[in-house]
């Protein structure tokens, strides 16, 4: 009996922690004294077993969010075709509008390919501490 306690406990806890709780959080919730919740933490099995859990619930999400995006264009279609025609075009100018920002989303990430091959590349005489200067900023970074 005790065993199936644990078992579930632990579930518990990997569960808790692969969805973002705190170590406090995760402890209270498993029962799993917080103590023992840092010194599992620390065991390699034991980090592969929550990021295993945090991948199951990522794929879960990223399931639901297909089938809503699914939907959403279904419905926006549907708007689309309205015979009211103040609705169908708020819809076109919603897609077209959408459309644009995916494109240009898609352009800036290419250029910044771009712009990181060349200096991976194609700036040879730069010190390896330049490099990484340009690539943190061009990334975004300080």
């Amino acid at each position: 009996m005790a065993t199936n306690g644990r078992s579930r406990d632990e579930t518990v806890l990997i569960t808790a922690l692969a969805s973002g709780k705190t170590n406090q959080e995760a402890s209270d919730l498993s029962g799993i004294p917080e103590r023992t919740v840092y010194r599992r933490l620390k065991k390699p099995v034991f980090k592969q077993r929550v990021a295993e859990a945090r991948d199951d619930i990522f794929q879960r999400v990223n399931g639901q969010l297909a089938d809503i995006n699914a939907a959403a264009v279904q419905r926006l279609d549907e708007l689309i075709h309205s015979r009211n025609e103040t609705v169908a075009i708020q819809a076109i100018r919603l897609a077209l509008d959408h459309t644009r920002k995916q494109r240009e989303s898609t352009q800036e990430q290419a250029a910044e390919g771009v712009k990181i091959t060349e200096i991976v590349l194609h700036e040879p005489h730069y010190g390896q501490a330049e490099r990484e200067a340009d690539l943190r900023e061009l990334r975004g970074g300080a």
